[in-house]
């Protein structure tokens, strides 16, 4: 009888072990797929926390694991710092060099100037470029410049092909005036290089004519396609 109720006993706590560690991996595999420990698919907010640690403006509330987010604590003031300082756009000032003469053109884009190179410091953000200057058209009707980066414009197209453009400006005149803003997606965080680019139809165009408008200021935001949840 005593062999019957240990060896019972023994088969109870297994039963009652491999049942707990039923109830402990089943979570982990739920939450695995997230991108912290305690915000699940069904939380309302799953997106928007996504998007947040994505952009770099929250890393987590558990360091240096930072494998949770504490959806439901309040936010400190300290905190709340940290957040606003990662928030704020970065801004880089990238200078090129002089003048150009007249630049030979075709109906295709073409690389003209190299502008430098900036780092992004996060993933989930948005590039936006500014750029003014002059430039100059002799012959034909029109010279289209356009910025991009790493050999794409803000459409993602890398090709020298029209149908696909976007990030430019069109110069008709002689002593003309450009004024270009872009926002560039999907840019991953590291160094990334800006050039201009250009085509059209005239026999030339000129580039910063006089030495005018030599920046192009790049600034990286965080970005969102949507409107978020409710909420």
């Amino acid at each position: 009888m005593r062999f019957t109720r240990s060896v019972a006993k023994r088969r109870w706590n297994t039963v009652l072990v491999l049942s707990v560690a039923a109830v402990l991996v089943i979570p982990s595999v739920v939450w695995a797929a997230d991108r912290f420990g305690d915000v699940s698919d069904s939380n309302v907010f799953h997106d928007d926390i996504t998007w947040l640690a994505d952009a770099g403006v929250t890393k987590g509330c558990n360091p240096p694991d930072n494998s949770e987010f504490c959806p439901s604590e309040n936010v400190t003031r300290e905190q709340m710092a940290a957040f606003l300082h990662r928030n704020a756009p970065v801004v880089t000032r990238l200078l090129y060099d002089g003048s150009d003469g007249g630049l030979p053109i075709s109906s295709q884009y073409q690389p003209i100037r190299t502008v430098g190179t900036f780092e992004k410091v996060n993933d989930g953000t948005a590039i936006v470029l500014d750029w003014n200057a002059h430039a100059d058209r002799t012959g034909g009707s029109f010279c289209e410049f356009q910025l991009r980066i790493d050999a794409a414009n803000d459409n993602g197209d890398t090709s020298a092909n029209f149908s696909n453009a976007g990030g430019g400006a069109v110069v008709y005149s002689e002593d003309d005036a450009v004024s270009v803003t872009a926002l560039f997606t999907g840019l991953a965080a590291g160094q990334h290089q800006v050039a201009i680019w250009v085509r059209g139809d005239a026999t030339s165009c000129g580039l910063n004519r006089g030495d005018f408008g030599q920046t192009v200021i790049v600034t990286e935001t965080p970005y969102s396609e949507g409107d978020g949840s409710v909420g």
